[in-house]
């Protein structure tokens, strides 16, 4: 229970929602079972998921003292886990990751794979170590997604991504550094009924640069003409396209506002979980663009066991 605790459990779902989506998004689904497809989705699957829960153990391990007066109920605090097998866990995961990531760079000929899979190890490394709380945090988090994205895509030759490609890795980017921006204060005094003026100022800010990474997101269907399946799907009716976009925009605005109205704790972390499970629907949503039903199906369902899991597990 205490490593499921720190590896918030719910959230790798999220994470491997990118993956799904991303290689959904260049290889689609085959008419019949290939086990190379197959073996490429598992392999991008296993290094997301070492990378990501790598990311989650250091972060609990290098914020230790931290969290010894904010949440002395996490696993290392409190003495479920202790600091060296915490530290020895997330760098041998991170290891795996990046062995895993470069397997199957090798194994499959995509350079791109492996390249990915380092740059997004040394963010993982870099944000755990000290750039969170610098100004570049909630940016080296949304590079942390953004890439995870992006490696669902990489056995994609970089020579054949098109401009909807890099808005979708950005915007997915944007959205996730906004949030981040916004969680920054989420892990204060429980018992306190508001979080200081001064430091509130992050929480519109994070609102804006989450609404801007939903933009880019939704201006995506400016970028791949007749290669969007949802005008087949739904006649000429893209207007549907618009909703979905206006609806995401007008729930993280919903979330956010009562946090930015009374920036109490427990209504930041909140807004930032939903926002965070949100991502799950958002990648469905750009499958949903290029894919058929099942496609779509298939990532949004995982929104399922990260909802079931959020009833036992925190995720932030």
């Amino acid at each position: 229970m205490a490593w499921l605790k720190i590896l918030r459990i719910p959230n790798l779902f999220i994470a491997a929602a990118d993956i799904l989506a991303g290689f959904l998004l260049v290889a689609g689904l085959p008419d019949e079972i290939l086990p190379s497809w197959w073996l490429r989705l598992a392999a991008l699957l296993l290094t997301s998921l070492s990378l990501y829960a790598a990311g989650l153990v250091l972060n609990d391990y290098y914020d230790r003292d931290v969290d010894a007066s904010e949440r002395p109920e996490r696993p290392i605090p409190s003495g479920e886990i202790t600091p060296s097998a915490a530290k020895i866990a997330g760098w041998a995961a991170l290891l795996t990751g990046v062995l895993l990531g470069w397997g199957a760079a090798y194994a499959f000929g995509s350079l791109l794979t492996g390249c990915i899979t380092t740059v997004l190890a040394l963010l993982v490394v870099g944000y755990d170590v000290g750039l969170k709380s610098t100004p570049l945090g909630p940016f080296v988090m949304g590079g942390c997604r953004s890439l995870n994205l992006a490696l669902g895509m990489s056995f994609l030759p970089i020579s054949e991504f098109a401009t909807w490609h890099y808005l979708a890795i950005a915007g997915v980017g944007l959205y996730i550094a906004g949030i981040t921006l916004f969680a920054r204060h989420e892990a204060a005094d429980e018992e306190e009924e508001e979080v200081p003026l001064r430091q509130t100022l992050a929480l519109p800010t994070g609102t804006v640069l989450s609404l801007l990474g939903l933009t880019l997101l939704w201006v995506i269907l400016f970028f791949v003409g007749d290669q969007a399946t949802l005008i087949t799907a739904h006649g000429e009716n893209i207007l549907f396209w618009h909703i979905l976009w206006v609806l995401f925009a007008g729930l993280l605005l919903f979330r956010n506002g009562r946090a930015i109205l009374r920036p109490a704790p427990q209504q930041i972390q909140i807004a930032v979980m939903l926002n965070l499970q949100t991502l799950i629907l958002l990648d469905a949503t750009l499958v949903f663009l290029f894919r058929d039903i099942v496609s779509t199906t298939i990532v949004a369902a995982l929104i399922i066991p990260t909802l079931v899991l959020s009833l036992y597990f925190r995720g932030t």
